[in-house]
């Protein structure tokens, strides 16, 4: 996997999307990740929850919904293994980029 020839959201999302990561690289690649860049994938992963009810939206409930494909239900399970303060990280960053 060469990340260095990702330039954009889309090109890591279209990745996720090939099918052709392991179930043990999930771990290791959302890992490699930085809050922000796990923000991002969090907007994407669970967009209808949050247009559903943007202000009550809580990354901590979010793996409620099954998720539409393999890499997001990766991405929950990813998530659901975080502590308490990096997923309140992430979900912080979240809401900051929704009202923007």
């Amino acid at each position: 996997l060469v990340i260095g020839s990702l330039h954009s959201v889309s090109d890591f999302v279209d990745l996720l999307e090939s099918d052709c990561l392991f179930e043990e690289d999930w771990p290791v690649l959302f890992g490699s990740l930085g809050d922000m860049e796990l923000s991002f994938l969090a907007r994407i992963v669970y967009l209808e929850q949050i247009r559903s009810d943007p202000m009550g939206f809580a990354l901590s409930q979010a793996g409620l919904e099954s998720p539409d494909k393999a890499w997001q239900v990766e991405y929950t399970k990813f998530l659901e293994g975080l502590d308490r303060q990096r997923l309140d990280s992430i979900g912080e960053l979240l809401r900051l980029s929704l009202h923007t």
